[in-house]
């Protein structure tokens, strides 16, 4: 199902959690695949930066590819062209401040939800990311994918990987290049880590609003 997710902390939060420079922001409460998002490297001194939500491979005939590929399964990247040879090398953070997840109710129709953290701290979310050249235009871009896995006791089955405090530097480290390491890093969140509210999607296409009921 659609989903999307917001970022709304200060840059002094986002600089506080990840020890580092951020660029000027514009905090939004709708983030959509195709739309560029902050990203965390593996650079400790470098600035946060922006790259496209859904990634584009480098191999890719066409920019569109991405628009298929703003989620890639942990339990699957290692066996997926797009993403296995990522892993070792391309990954990256996302911050985010919650995430919007829809459900198929009984009646057919479709139950959006807001997650945040219980204190509502910063999200870190697990991603990878790949550069693709525009052979026409010469243009590089940078392109990322948010990795998910499967979580129990939630009315959906799937969430973005959050990455404990204790686990963003390895995932972040580009000297660690064991599989089966990083692998371990990307572990589904905990129930009680949640807070979830029922929203009332208010035709979000045009306005980028959701309102909580």
């Amino acid at each position: 199902m659609y989903n999307h997710f917001a970022l709304y902390h200060s840059i002094e939060e986002l600089e506080t959690v990840f020890e580092r420079p951020f660029p000027s922001i514009s905090q939004s409460c709708h983030v959509s695949p195709s739309q560029k998002i902050l990203t965390i490297s593996d650079n400790k001194e470098q600035q946060a930066s922006y790259m496209r939500w859904g990634l584009i491979p480098y191999w890719a005939r066409h920019e569109g590819v991405g628009d298929k590929m703003a989620y890639a399964r942990a339990e699957t990247i290692e066996l997926k062209r797009s993403f296995k040879f990522l892993l070792p090398e391309n990954r990256c953070i996302i911050p985010a401040s919650c995430f919007y997840k829809w459900r198929q109710t009984k009646n057919g129709t479709k139950q959006p939800y807001k997650v945040e953290l219980h204190h509502k701290e910063v999200m870190a979310f697990a991603g990878l990311w790949d550069t693709w050249k525009n052979l026409e235009s010469n243009q590089t871009i940078y392109s990322c994918t948010i990795i998910t896995t499967l979580i129990k006791g939630l009315p959906f089955h799937r969430a973005p990987v959050l990455l404990k405090e204790g686990n963003r530097q390895a995932w972040l480290d580009s000297s660690i290049t064991n599989q089966p390491q990083l692998m371990s890093l990307l572990l589904p969140a905990e129930r009680n880590s949640f807070t979830l509210q029922n929203i009332n999607h208010q035709n979000s296409k045009e306005s980028g609003l959701l309102s909580t009921i």
